[in-house]
């Protein structure tokens, strides 16, 4: 009679009894260990904690503070109640937005910091999805900045549309670092900087007219422009940003001028 799925698995992962000394911290070493080379893959159960504290010869206790430990570090997701248990992760990194938002709520980073990383990173990511953007995402984007000038036509001045374009020139740039970078900063500056600031028309009218030069350019595959108009444009918007937040969120550091492209 063959064995049920999940005997075959927990069976096969190799786990070794711990030693006595730091037992949590080696039943992490090797979760994570299974876990990073393929042996426990995205939505795969854990054992019970009975049943791996017996693989491992140690208490529920421990295996517990590792399972908590994985489960922080966004490599897992624990479900409680009947049915639920420990599951590896499956890639989305919420956490690292989460974390995001925990260092700027705390005081150890403030939005000149985050803005500062965006002069670094979209003028790349700008150069990248026009190198790399397909047809169908060109057609996606180009129907979203339509769609964002109907609505500032319209006086509808909400800003995250503004937001959501950075959002899918990321997608287009196909590196999945760089689309987590995106969105998490994103979900930030909605949360932490729009929802506090009053954006007037020539804001919302200003960013448009960004966003249709860097489409143009990414119709023309002008990586080199592409990238020159994204660093004008969030220079731009980190010297607004220095004028209209409080001191503690701007941050000490002097604001970056726009030199040369990427």
């Amino acid at each position: 009679m063959p064995l049920p799925e999940d005997d075959v698995l927990h069976g096969s992962l190799g786990f070794t009894p711990t030693r006595r000394d730091r037992v949590s911290a080696e039943i992490l070493r090797q979760l994570k260990s299974a876990i990073l080379a393929g042996r426990l893959k995205p939505g795969d159960k854990l054992p019970s904690e009975k049943q791996l504290a017996q693989q491992f010869q140690s208490s529920r206790g421990s295996v517990r503070e590792a399972i908590r430990a994985l489960e922080q570090a966004g490599l897992l997701v624990v479900r409680r109640g009947s049915g639920g248990g420990a599951m590896v992760a499956d890639g989305n990194l919420r956490h690292v937005t989460d974390s995001l938002f925990a260092l700027i709520r705390l005081g150890s980073v403030s939005i000149h910091h985050l803005t500062e990383v965006r002069v670094i990173l979209e003028p790349w990511i700008a150069r990248l999805a026009a190198q790399r953007i397909t047809e169908e995402e060109l057609a996606r984007i180009e129907a979203y900045v339509a769609q964002h000038a109907d609505a500032i036509a319209a006086g509808d001045l909400h800003a995250t549309a503004d937001l959501g374009f950075h959002r899918m020139l990321a997608e287009a740039a196909k590196n999945p670092l760089l689309v987590l970078f995106a969105h998490s900063m994103a979900d930030v500056m909605v949360e932490e900087v729009v929802a506090r600031l009053e954006m007037d028309a020539a804001t919302n009218r200003s960013n448009l007219a960004f966003h249709q030069r860097i489409c143009a350019a990414l119709a023309r595959r002008d990586h080199g422009e592409a990238s020159r108009v994204m660093l004008e444009h969030i220079t731009e918007v980190q010297d607004r940003l220095g004028r209209l937040l409080p001191a503690e969120d701007r941050g000490a550091a002097p604001a970056i001028s726009p030199t040369r492209s990427p």
